[in-house]
C-alpha cells in the first residue's frame, strides 16, 4: 500500500495503512516519507503554473520538516532537475525518445563486440530501432501492403511469427544473402 497512489486507496485501505503505521512505525519515519512521496506525486500531476508553484513549495517544506536524509536527497534531486520537470509539466515535452534511442545504440554496440564496418553498425542500429519501435498507426500515410502486414509478428493464431523469426529476418537483411556480411571474404 505504500507504493500505491494515495488517492487510489479505498477508505478501508487508508484505515489499515494508518493502523499499520501506528503499530509498526513508532518514529513515524515511514509515514512521513510516504506523505512526502504523495506530495511529490500531486506536484507531478499538476498542470496549472500557480498551483505548481504552491505544490512545489509544499513539497520542499514537507521534505525539510521531516529532517530525513532520504527526503532531503529527494528534494535536492528535484531541485537539480526542476527546469526540465517544469518543461514537462507545462508543455508535456520530454527527451525520453532520444534517451531510448541512445540506450538502443549503446546496447547494440555492447552486443556487437566491435564493428569494423561503420555501415554495418549503422544498419544494425536502424534495423533494431525499426523492429523495437514500430511507427504508430496515426503516423502512417497509407495502409501497409498485404505482404508487410502478413510478415509482422502476431502473438497468436495461424501464421504467427515468433520474435526469433523476426530476428533471423533482420539478420538476413543486415548480413546479406547466405548469412555473409556484405564485403566479407569467405
Amino acid at each position: 500500500m505504500l507504493l500505491a497512489a494515495g488517492n487510489r486507496l479505498s477508505t478501508a485501505q487508508l484505515d489499515r495503512l494508518d493502523r499499520v503505521l501506528a503499530e509498526d512505525d513508532p518514529t513515524d519515519e515511514i509515514g512521513a516519507a510516504w506523505a512526502v512521496k504523495e506530495l511529490l506525486r500531486q506536484l507531478l500531476a499538476e498542470r496549472d503554473p500557480d498551483r505548481i508553484r504552491h505544490k512545489l513549495w509544499r513539497f520542499y517544506d514537507a521534505a525539510a520538516r521531516v529532517q530525513m536524509p532520504e527526503t532531503t536527497r529527494l528534494a535536492a534531486t528535484i531541485e537539480t532537475w526542476w527546469p526540465h520537470i517544469l518543461v514537462l509539466l507545462q508543455h508535456g515535452v520530454t527527451n525520453a525518445r532520444t534517451e531510448g534511442f541512445n540506450r538502443i545504440i549503446k546496447q547494440t554496440k555492447r552486443v556487437a563486440c566491435g564493428f569494423r564496418n561503420l555501415d554495418n553498425f549503422q544498419r544494425r542500429i536502424l534495423t533494431h530501432i525499426a523492429i523495437t519501435r514500430p511507427r504508430p498507426a496515426a503516423a502512417r500515410t497509407r495502409p501497409r501492403p498485404a505482404h508487410i502486414r502478413r510478415a509482422s509478428y502476431v502473438g497468436h493464431g495461424r501464421g504467427a511469427r515468433s520474435p526469433a523469426d523476426v530476428t533471423m529476418r533482420c539478420r538476413r537483411q543486415v548480413d546479406g544473402p547466405g548469412g555473409r556480411r556484405p564485403g566479407s571474404a569467405r
